[in-house]
């Protein structure tokens, strides 16, 4: 009987321990499963925070690449920005200049005016007609109710008169109180109108008027015709500057002042320039000066080619 009880105790005692040693099997078996679990899902993790870092860095790539375009634009917008003030500036500039030049005539013409009369008068031999009223007057002077109308800014000049005599007339143009034979005009019947239009070259100070040029009694305009409540012109003179004096000679501007005599030298056309085109005009002689040894020689032939 002891035996038998120590046998079932030795059998109890191992079947407990077999069990432990299941459990414990068991435990160790969830536990491998577990860190077995947790690895899988801590490398997941670290898969996706690998691509959520990638992401971001190419996301930070692609903004700096974005960042640096914008630059790039800014910089071309400014660079524009200061090419277009850059071209008004030069614009601008080489408007100013332009309109400086008084050869070029950019703002039309600088030197014209209207004459006329309205009132009956008598004018005897080598007698001026009288021009009562002025209009749009610019470089020339003149007074109403005189005869003379002085030239402020010398050039070529083209002049207009209309009249309307009574008598048989011959009338001409006076410069500087020398007739003008080109102008000379004449009619041989009464109640005529006479016109005349000629281009004169004029300096400053001329003195410039329309006289009965050798006629063998004087000559009386035409009044109004009665009944008008209006004034109508029975003379109307215009004159105005169409181009600056001629220039004979075509050397340099370098050799003009040595070697040629320029009806526009001095303050008609010429302006003030400054270093750098006083230095590129020195330059111009220097390398061409050699083309022009003949014309220094002869103006005339090489003006004519």
């Amino acid at each position: 009987m002891p035996h038998q009880r120590r046998c079932k105790q030795v059998s109890s005692s191992e079947s407990v321990s077999e069990q432990c040693s299941d459990s414990e099997s068991i435990d160790s078996e969830i536990r491998r499963l577990q860190e077995k679990k947790e690895r899988r899902d801590k490398k997941k993790a670290n898969k996706k925070l690998e691509c959520l870092e990638e992401k971001l860095d190419d996301n930070k790539h692609k903004d700096k690449h974005l960042e640096h375009k914008v630059l790039k634009l800014e910089h071309k917008l400014k660079h524009n920005e200061e090419l277009d003030r850059k071209w008004r500036l030069k614009y601008k500039n080489i408007v100013y200049r332009l309109r400086r030049e008084k050869c070029l005539f950019v703002n039309g013409s600088d030197a014209y005016g209207s004459f006329y009369s309205t009132s009956l008068q008598t004018i005897p031999p080598n007698g001026s007609i009288i021009f009562d009223k002025q209009h749009n007057v610019l470089n020339l002077q003149f007074t109403n109710g005189t005869t003379d109308i002085k030239v402020l800014r010398g050039g070529v000049y083209t002049l207009n008169i209309t009249c309307q005599f009574d008598q048989p007339a011959q009338v001409c143009f006076f410069v500087n109180g020398m007739p003008d034979l080109t102008t000379v005009t004449a009619s041989n019947s009464g109640a005529h109108i006479v016109t005349v239009h000629q281009l004169f070259n004029l300096n400053v100070n001329d003195i410039v008027s329309f006289r009965n040029h050798i006629s063998n009694t004087s000559i009386t305009t035409s009044l109004p015709a009665s009944g008008t409540v209006l004034e109508s012109q029975n003379v109307d003179f215009t004159m105005y500057r169409i181009a600056p004096l001629p220039t004979p000679c075509c050397l340099p501007p370098c050799l003009n002042d040595r070697d040629c005599v320029s009806e526009s030298s001095g303050s008609e056309c010429s302006h003030s320039e400054s270093e750098s085109e006083k230095s590129h005009s020195s330059k111009f002689c220097k390398e061409d000066s050699h083309k022009h040894n003949k014309c220094k020689k002869d103006s005339k032939k090489c003006c004519k080619k």
